[in-house]
């Protein structure tokens, strides 16, 4: 913290510390301080006793961690012996990381041979410090116990943006803009939060499966959680393309018990998000092909994983040297059903599934602002649907590629063209995939939280 130009005028009458004002420049931002304390004349029961009331105005305070966080904020607060009311207004800001303990493999790896040495001296190192936690935590419990009221807004004028590029080994990038209206309230020691964070025009990737956020919403609006313990409502839409399927994958309820469901044309899943973190036979429920869409969605989960352990320190370099904005490379499986009439043939009765492994590496460029952008994708070695129903594997070379121009708005509209093989989803016996493929494209999404909401103007 800089602090600079500290200007005091300060009177002492009658047991009455009177502050008239303080100015200062606090890093590069306006700090006025107003207010008068009573001292009083029983020290022993000095902080019980002790009558006082501080007015805190704050204007264009920046905090700037080039690596973490840059931000500018303004503050209104007066703090007494009986309460304390405020609000806390980020301008603007920018989060480039979230420090955590899973940046990579190696940090994962090294805390756990840490954490095996002199684990007598770290144990008691622990207890040490897990006691002074607790007494502080006694102190500032106490502390706050002698408020009446509580009343502090944090929110945001305009959003903060998320510009994270590498959060930990499995999440990468998390873009989009952060908007927060949370109120602290409450007085005697039970303080609760209320209100809303959202997060607009986000996607994050995992691993290297792209999910673009339809809505990202945590509410605190339950009333009966007290600090520390919080249950607030979360709401999380968002969609990934997977194998050349749009998959919906969802999660939502309580912190404390909620719900995942992922959907597509194959099919939906739904049940316990816990059990899908653990256990993926508990607590589901299944309609469609479940085969298809829950192994899709999982395979490339774990392909990814694979492939940003693997490959994550060459890609970071080659998109650095080559100026990209976006380089992804992870092994692909694809799974094919053989056609009716060839299952005929088979003993089972039954259509086989045919498994096809490969590489696929996309690839974007920034040509203009975050609106145009120059992109490519290619699969490598695997073979195409057709090959693999006809048991005839060609292994060599680009098997499907697909290059192009594209223009994004902010409302997520995309207009393009591009060239490239077709799709499988769309390979016939008219349609050879090997023919040039000549595309135009127009693609809008509008995602409406109630069915009145589309014809409101």
């Amino acid at each position: 913290m800089k602090v600079n130009n500290l200007k005091t005028d300060i009177d002492l009458k009658n047991n009455q510390v009177r502050l008239k004002e303080i100015t200062a420049k606090v890093n590069d931002g306006d700090l006025k301080i107003k207010g008068y304390i009573n001292i009083p004349k029983d020290f022993k029961n000095f902080t019980d006793s002790m009558d006082y009331s501080i007015d805190i105005n704050a204007k264009d305070l920046k905090y700037n961690d080039p690596l973490i966080v840059k931000i500018s904020a303004d503050s209104k607060m007066n703090i007494s012996n009986k309460k304390l009311n405020g609000e806390l207004l980020i301008n603007n800001g920018i989060i480039y990381d979230i420090p955590n303990d899973y940046k990579s493999m190696w940090s994962i790896i090294s805390k756990k041979i840490l954490n095996t040495k002199d684990k007598k001296i770290e144990n008691e190192k622990k207890k040490i410090d897990s006691k002074k936690k607790e007494e502080g935590k006694k102190k500032l419990e106490k502390f706050f116990e002698k408020w009446n009221l509580v009343n502090f807004n944090v929110r945001t004028q305009n959003p903060v943006v998320l510009d994270i590029d590498d959060f930990n080994i499995a999440v990468g990038e998390i873009k989009g803009k952060l908007e927060a209206d949370l109120l602290l309230t409450g007085g005697k020691g039970k303080y609760k939060i209320e209100g809303n964070t959202e997060i607009l025009n986000g996607y994050l990737y995992v691993n290297t499966n792209k999910f673009i956020l339809d809505r990202a919403l945590i509410s605190f609006n339950d009333g009966l959680s007290y600090l520390p313990e919080i249950n607030p409502d979360i709401f999380i839409d968002s969609r990934v393309t997977m194998d050349e399927e749009d998959i919906n994958f969802g999660v939502h309820g309580r912190l404390k018990k909620l719900m995942y469901s992922l959907s597509s044309d194959s099919g939906n899943i739904n049940g316990s998000f816990n059990s899908l973190l653990i256990d993926s036979n508990k607590e589901v429920n299944f309609n469609g092909d479940i085969n298809r869409v829950y192994v899709m969605f999982m395979k490339n989960i774990i392909a990814g994983q694979i492939a940003k352990t693997v490959f994550n320190p060459v890609t970071k370099e080659v998109k650095k040297v080559l100026g990209l904005s976006k380089l992804i490379i992870k092994p692909e499986v694809s799974v094919y059903n053989i056609d009716s009439r060839v299952a005929g043939n088979n003993d089972s009765g039954r259509n086989t599934e045919v498994y096809d492994l490969g590489m696929k590496v996309e690839a974007e460029k920034k040509l203009y602002k975050d609106e145009v952008y120059l992109y490519g994708t290619a699969k490598l070695w695997g073979s195409t649907k057709e090959p693999v129903i006809n048991s005839s594997l060609d292994k060599n070379g680009i098997k499907e590629y697909d290059v192009g121009v594209q223009y994004r708005t902010k409302d997520d509209k995309i207009f393009g063209m591009g060239v490239g093989t077709i799709p499988n989803r769309y390979v016939n016996e008219d349609r050879n995939q090997k023919a040039r493929n000549y595309h135009i494209d127009f693609k809008i999404r509008k995602k409406y939280n109630s069915f009145s909401e589309i014809f409101s103007f």
